[in-house]
């Protein structure tokens, strides 16, 4: 909300998005599959053209039905998809393959 008189700015609170990463992820609410991703938000509450505040918030949002929240949402179906073939080590004790655990 911006109201001024003669350029004296009362109230104003202008607000700056900026993406922090190229990939996107899907959505948890709307399901879309490529429309979270990671937004820095930056805020100015400026009264009586002083600067009395300034947040800054990162946290996930989707560009699609404005879902957002600090962090994503794990995804243990994906997780299972994952074969265990692929987390083979060599054990250092007695020379045979072991299986990691994904968890």
């Amino acid at each position: 909300m911006k109201m001024s008189a003669h350029n004296f700015t009362i109230v104003s609170t202008p607000g700056k998005r900026i993406s922090l990463e190229k990939a996107s992820h899907p959505c948890p609410k709307c399901r879309h599959q490529a429309s979270v991703q990671l937004i820095r938000s930056e805020r100015q509450w400026i009264v009586f053209n002083k600067c009395i505040s300034n947040s800054m918030r990162v946290r996930y949002e989707c560009s699609k039905c404005r879902w957002k929240n600090e962090e994503l949402p794990s995804y243990p179906n994906e997780l299972n998809r994952i074969s265990n073939d692929d987390f083979h080590f060599q054990d250092t004790d007695s020379s045979s393959s072991v299986l990691s655990d994904l968890y």
